[in-house]
């Protein structure tokens, strides 16, 4: 017998609570694997094939696109398969992708693969997030999110520190992808509090009717959507732009992701203390001014310094977003509405790689880096001008 939520009971974590938020971490964990790997090792193996990064920026796109249309049905896939059943199976799906990867040699291939990843690594990340939405305690909502963000970015990190002690080139990268996959597993036979079933009548418009609604409840969606997917896929290539080698372009991505650990539940905490509009606007505001040194990288360790610090802050974005969904949506609308958060994502996801890779080319390196600075600035904006609340059906 599935247990469901009590909501009389919310605010204790018990056993079956914490079990599925243990359950639903650890999906979002392998997913984060695929994001940190993947983007790096598709943009080097490209740009080995000779690609430049404006192709590769419009590769990246049609990625992107698979996980856009993919993720408004989201809900209903949920109303039909058990979420716990559902990440489960999609988990599996996501160790054969891994194996494929053994067998292709040609960027085509490579980008079909990818997009399965993509649709893959999507679903797992929303269908646990929408899951921990539901069960977490309000009191520590922001400490929780903190966490979640901790383990998903260092997942991302530990994909970078594979291709950087591996070697991009190496199989054993996608080995050790495929091993973690699997070590998770087990935790899915632990008894868990289950999340309510998306409204079986839903639309797909509701998604999309959301983000017209409350467009400033979903920016910080898209603007973490467009630095993340464009620095992961052509930091790699504006290191080499640079000058660097190979391997610091793994340096850059580890130094991302440990600004994200060390950074997220402090940022947590803080929206807890000062709340989310409030946290919002700050790292807008470091969003904007970060890049922007990144025009006159001294050295090495200036660039690794602010990457760690600007990753880490712009993240809050996701974080945030994810406190103020739960803060407005309930129950069955959970779903809903993270599918509009995440179908946000996607679409900038799809616009800005293609958008940063044709000013890379055009402007060079710190055209790129204003670019990330303008995209950054953009949820400050909609905070102030337009709704950042809503009222839950």
């Amino acid at each position: 017998m599935p247990l469901y939520i009590d909501k009389t009971k919310s605010e204790k974590i018990a056993f079956p609570v914490l079990a599925g938020l243990i359950v639903a971490l650890s999906a979002g964990f392998v997913s984060s694997i695929g994001f940190g790997l993947l983007a790096p090792l598709f943009a080097l193996r490209m740009d080995d094939y000779g690609l430049s990064p404006k192709e590769i920026g419009i590769l990246v796109t049609i990625i992107g696109i698979a996980p856009l249309f993919m993720t408004p049905f989201i809900p209903k896939l949920l109303n039909l398969v058990p979420t716990k059943k559902a990440l489960f199976i999609v988990m599996v799906l996501n160790a054969f992708l891994y194996v494929t990867l053994f067998f292709v040699h040609t960027p085509a291939i490579w980008t079909i693969v990818r997009i399965g990843f993509a649709i893959t690594g999507t679903f797992l990340f929303i269908a646990s997030e929408s899951w921990i939405l539901e069960i977490s305690p309000s009191s520590i909502r922001g400490k929780i999110f903190g966490l979640y963000a901790v383990i998903f970015y260092g997942g991302i990190g530990l994909g970078g520190i594979l291709i950087a002690q591996l070697g991009y080139q190496s199989n054993n990268v996608i080995l050790v992808a495929i091993i973690l996959n699997f070590l998770v597993t087990p935790l899915f036979f632990l008894k868990t509090l289950h999340p309510s079933k998306p409204h079986a009548g839903e639309r797909l418009s509701s998604i999309y009717k959301l983000i017209l609604l409350f467009p400033a409840l979903f920016m910080p969606a898209f603007a973490i959507g467009g630095l993340e997917t464009s620095a992961f896929n052509l930091f790699p290539v504006w290191s080499r732009k640079q000058g660097f080698d190979d391997a610091f372009a793994g340096h850059i991505l580890t130094a991302a992701a440990i600004g994200n650990v060390i950074l997220q539940f402090p940022i947590g905490m803080l929206g807890d203390r000062i709340g989310r509009k409030n946290v919002l606007n700050i790292i807008a505001l470091v969003a904007f001014i970060l890049p922007i040194a990144l025009i006159f990288p001294f050295s090495k360790l200036f660039i690794l310094a602010v990457i760690c610090l600007w990753s880490g802050i712009i993240t809050g974005f996701y974080t945030m977003g994810l406190v103020g969904i739960a803060e407005n949506f309930k129950g069955n609308k959970i779903a809903t509405a993270n599918a509009s958060f995440g179908t946000t994502y996607c679409i900038s996801q799809t616009l800005t790689p293609s958008v940063g890779g044709y000013i890379m080319e055009a402007f060079g390196n710190g055209g790129f880096m204003l670019i990330l600075s303008i995209i950054g600035l953009l949820p400050l904006f909609l905070n102030f001008f337009t709704k950042n609340t809503a009222t839950s059906p």
